[in-house]
């Protein structure tokens, strides 16, 4: 809307729990690998918050990859960043540095869980994959007498 505010959106994302760096989902421990230590430490975490940012600095892309072409700039200033998240996130730019605060109760929190939970069931694919190889002829054909391929 007009005022920033978003109407009646809503946006469902499936992140890998890797990308978000969740070493283990069942007991929400994420990977947290501090200065001057040669392991990367583990720690539990309360939550996961999700802000999305925008800058108008032109052929910027803040990804792994790096500046979109080169000459590109590889850092935007903090203060020509636009963060956005829940209501009550705040941002200051101090410097070349962004500091943003989210609301802790608009955090992702999940349960954890000893066991997995899980249901067999055979995927709808299953069916075409199963026509497919029916109708293939066998590629390696043996005699009766030759004996199967034993793994090393």
């Amino acid at each position: 809307g007009p005022d920033g505010k978003a109407i009646g959106y809503n946006v469902e994302v499936a992140i890998p729990w890797g990308l978000l760096n969740v070493g283990d989902p069942s007991s929400r421990s994420v990977l947290d690998d501090k200065a001057g230590t040669d392991e990367v430490e583990v720690t539990q975490t309360a939550g996961i918050g999700l802000l999305a940012w925008a800058t108008k600095r032109p052929l910027f892309r803040a990804d792994s990859l790096g500046p979109a072409r080169s000459g590109a700039p590889t850092s935007v200033p903090g203060a020509e960043i636009q963060a956005l998240g829940p209501t009550g996130t705040t941002q200051t730019a101090v410097g070349d540095e962004l500091r943003i605060t989210s609301p802790e109760a608009a955090s992702y929190v999940w349960n954890g869980w000893n066991v997995p939970i899980i249901s067999e069931r055979i995927k709808n694919s299953a069916q075409f994959i199963r026509e497919t190889f029916e109708g293939m002829d066998a590629r390696d054909k043996r005699s009766p007498a030759e004996p199967e391929a034993r793994p090393r």
